[in-house]
C-alpha cells in the first residue's frame, strides 16, 4: 500500500488581464512563486476547464484542484483594480509503499 510522504508542493496560477473582459483573460501556471519574476508569462486563454485540465497533467488529482470560483478576482481585488492575480494550489506530492 502507498501512502503520502506529506512533502508539499505547489504551484502558482497566475491570472492576467482581470480588468478586461473574461474572453480577454490569461493564465499560465508556475511551479515556483511568479511574485519573484519581473516577467510572467500568463498567456493562455483563460477557462477553467483549461486550468483544470493543466493541473491534472501537472501530475494533481482532482480532488486538490480548488473550484472554480478560487480562480475568479474578489471582490476586493476587483475594487483596487488589479490587472494580475496569484492563486497558489498546494499539493501533497510524493508517495511510499
Amino acid at each position: 500500500m502507498q501512502r503520502p510522504t506529506g512533502r508539499i508542493a505547489q504551484f502558482w496560477v497566475t491570472i492576467n488581464g482581470i480588468t478586461q473582459p473574461i474572453d480577454q483573460w490569461r493564465y499560465g501556471i508556475h511551479d515556483s512563486d511568479p511574485a519573484r519574476f519581473g516577467s510572467l508569462k500568463a498567456n493562455k486563454p483563460f477557462t477553467y476547464q483549461a486550468i483544470h485540465a493543466e493541473l491534472i497533467h501537472n501530475g494533481l488529482s482532482v480532488e486538490t484542484i480548488p473550484p472554480e470560483f478560487y480562480f475568479w478576482p474578489t471582490a476586493d481585488e476587483r475594487e483596487e483594480g488589479v490587472n494580475m492575480i496569484f492563486r497558489e494550489v498546494p499539493v501533497r506530492m510524493g508517495f511510499r509503499k
